[in-house]
Parts: C-alpha cells; sequence; structure tokens
C-alpha cells in the first residue's frame, strides 16, 4: 500500500520542473516549506483515494466471488467475505 510519503512526492512531482537527479532535494524543500493548511488537504486526499482503492478492491472481490458461487449458501459466505475484507482493510490503516 502506498505510503503518505510517497503520495506527497507524486503530489510534487505533478509540479516538479527540475531535473531527475535533483527532485529528491527539491521534494525535501518543497515539503518544509508547505503550510499546514495544505499538508491537512494532501492528508485527506490521501486518506480518501486509500479508502477509495479498499473499496473499489472490496466491491471487485464481492463481484468475483458472486460469480464463482450462485448456491443457497451465498449471502452467508458474501458476509462473511465483507466482515473478513473489512477487518483486513482496518488492520492496515492501524499498521502504517
Amino acid at each position: 500500500m502506498k505510503t503518505f510519503e510517497q503520495f506527497l512526492k507524486e503530489k510534487h512531482s505533478e509540479t516538479y520542473m527540475g531535473t531527475d537527479d535533483e527532485i529528491n532535494n527539491k521534494f525535501e524543500l518543497w515539503l518544509s516549506e508547505l503550510q499546514v493548511d495544505n499538508l491537512l488537504v494532501y492528508a485527506d486526499d490521501f486518506i480518501n483515494s486509500i479508502r477509495q482503492k479498499d473499496r473499489e478492491e472490496l466491491i471487485e472481490k464481492i463481484k468475483n466471488y458472486y460469480k464463482t458461487n450462485t448456491n443457497d449458501v451465498f449471502m452467508d459466505n458474501i458476509f462473511r467475505t465483507i466482515i473478513n475484507e473489512l477487518k483486513q482493510i482496518i488492520s492496515n490503516h492501524y499498521k502504517e
């Protein structure tokens, strides 16, 4: 999973106009000059991007599960799958 630092580096690279060999130093300078309000906006964007990615992955898993399991115990299994996936997502967020 992408870290917040990687996310910030991507944001920095979107507007960076220098050479590749200076990008890390320029990122450090950019980060040190970043206003707190802007940093909070980036943090919010980062959290939302993770949540969106997790939601999309979970939906895809559910769709795939549905395609392969069409029997009467589907609902029981799908709820177990959703609960387990949500537990994993939550535990991954707390590890970072």
